[in-house]
């Protein structure tokens, strides 16, 4: 009756034996981008379904904004610094980028005004063709294509 018992709770200990294996690693992964992605960017232009847009309504501007920049870095941070015509910082956004082929998502978690909660997400696709980087913003169904021009 003895061997009985223990041979019936075997495949319990079997399983709980099974299931005491190796954790995986807690650190996460070293975040990769496509080295052509890496860089500043200075916008340039936006379409809207095909047809030209105003950028800076487009992307919430500040009303003195004369140009922006986007800077990603190869860890994955990113910086959009919005500047007047006299070239002072007006307004900037920090975040991260992340890319799974063509694909990718910015969420920005600080601002200039502190940070933002929740964070803003924007996610779409993108391409690049030579110094162009082109990103495909999906909005409520709408497709703007921001095209941004690298600098450095």
């Amino acid at each position: 009756m003895r061997i009985i018992r223990i041979i019936s709770i075997l495949p319990l200990l079997t399983l709980i034996i099974a299931g005491c294996g190796k954790d995986e690693p807690t650190t996460p992964y070293a975040r990769v981008f496509p080295q052509e992605l890496v860089g500043t960017w200075s916008f340039e232009s936006v379409t809207v379904d095909g047809q030209e847009a105003v950028l800076r309504l487009i992307l919430g501007w500040q009303e003195e904004t004369a140009r922006a920049t986007l800077t990603i870095s190869s860890d994955g941070d990113i910086d959009v610094n919005e500047y007047s015509a006299d070239d002072s910082l007006l307004y900037y956004e920090e975040g991260t980028f992340a890319v799974n082929g063509d694909y990718f998502t910015m969420t920005f978690y600080n601002s200039s005004n502190g940070v933002i909660s929740p964070p803003v997400i924007d996610e779409g696709t993108w391409e690049v063709s030579g110094n162009q980087l082109v990103l495909y913003l999906n909005r409520n169904e709408v497709i703007a294509a921001i095209i941004t021009v690298r600098q450095s």
